[in-house]
């Protein structure tokens, strides 16, 4: 069950990764320079809350599987960082993803809206690179410290 363990935490934190790196590099601008205004922001109303919750998932399913690598092995500290890990990347996502509907409601004022639109963007955004960081930080110490028996 160890080796299930690292392998889980290794492949959600990998996947979550390339996930938020793939929206923000390939996804996002194909978007914008492919669709109209109109069809972009009905895509990415979609997309969002779905990369969001997939963040969610993801930290909360390093943080049972580091629960049960400290149950089955005791205590380490890339153990513990996962734990935390896991427990950040589901907060900041979950923030992010509870920002989606004021965010959507700023951008439908137009004008009105734009000052309240870019400052919630720009909160949702820092919490995804949150997200991002820390899900690399932990993979890179989890990898570092740890070996498959």
């Amino acid at each position: 069950m160890t080796t299930i363990s690292l392998i889980v935490i290794a492949i959600t934190t990998g996947l979550l990764a390339g996930a938020i790196v793939f929206q923000s590099a390939i996804v996002a601008p194909a978007v914008f320079k492919t669709l109209g205004a109109e069809g972009a922001r009905d895509f990415l109303r979609a997309l969002f809350p779905r990369l969001f919750r997939f963040g969610i998932a993801s930290g909360l399913t390093i943080s049972v599987f580091a629960i049960l690598l400290m149950v089955l092995d005791g205590a380490g500290r890339s153990t513990v960082l996962l734990i935390v890990a896991g427990v950040g990347i589901a907060i900041a996502q979950s923030v992010a993803l509870k920002l989606v509907p004021a965010i959507n409601a700023a951008r439908d004022l137009g004008s009105d809206g734009a000052a309240r639109f870019h400052r919630l963007h720009t909160y949702s955004v820092a919490l995804t690179l949150i997200a991002l960081l820390i899900a690399l930080i932990a993979l890179g110490a989890f990898g570092a410290t740890t070996t498959l028996p």
